[in-house]
C-alpha cells in the first residue's frame, strides 16, 4: 500500500521455479512436442528481473508520453530527433543511445497448420440464430449494436 500511496508502481515477485511449480510442469509438457526446449526458454529470469527494475518506482497515471520521457530522463536517453514536425519514425533506423540492454528473444519453432475442416466448421453458440445473433440481441440492441456483436463474433 505504501507504493499505491507514494503514486509509485510496485510490480509484483517473480513466480517460484521449484521443481513443483506450475511453470515446471509447463515445461514437461512442451517438451513433449518441443524436446529442446530448456528452462530459460520459457522463463528468462534475468530478463524479466531487468524489466521488474526498470518499472519498479515508476509513477502511477501517466500516459505514454510521459512514461517515455520518465524512462528517458531516468536512463539518460535523448530525446528522439524532429523531423519538421514529426518525430523519426520507427522504420528509420536511429542510433541506439540506451544503456539499456537488448533483449534477445529465441524465434517460435515452426507450427502444424490447422485443418481446413477444423477452421472451416464453428461451432454456433447456444441461442444463436442463423442471422447470428439471439433473439434477445435482435429485440434489444441498434443496428449499430448489431453490427459490433456479429463483428465480435467474426460473422461481421
Amino acid at each position: 500500500m505504501n507504493y499505491l500511496f507514494r503514486g509509485k508502481f510496485r510490480p509484483t515477485n517473480l513466480p517460484t521455479t521449484k521443481t513443483t511449480s506450475p511453470l515446471k510442469k509447463s515445461l514437461k509438457k512442451l517438451q513433449e512436442t518441443y524436446p529442446e526446449l530448456t528452462f530459460k526458454d520459457i522463463f528468462p529470469r534475468g530478463q524479466l528481473i531487468q524489466i521488474r527494475n526498470k518499472w519498479k518506482n515508476a509513477p502511477l497515471g501517466l500516459n505514454d508520453e510521459e512514461l517515455d520521457k520518465y524512462f528517458r530522463e531516468k536512463y539518460g536517453v535523448k530525446e528522439p530527433e524532429k523531423v519538421g514536425m514529426n518525430t523519426v519514425d520507427e522504420t528509420t533506423p536511429v542510433q541506439r543511445t540506451s544503456a539499456l540492454p537488448e533483449i534477445n528473444t529465441p524465434p517460435l519453432p515452426e507450427q502444424a497448420m490447422p485443418s481446413p475442416q477444423v477452421v472451416g466448421s464453428r461451432p454456433q453458440a447456444p441461442g444463436v440464430m442463423q442471422s447470428g445473433l439471439t433473439p434477445s440481441e435482435t429485440a434489444l440492441l441498434s443496428e449499430e449494436e448489431k453490427m459490433i456483436a456479429l463483428k465480435n463474433r467474426g460473422l461481421g
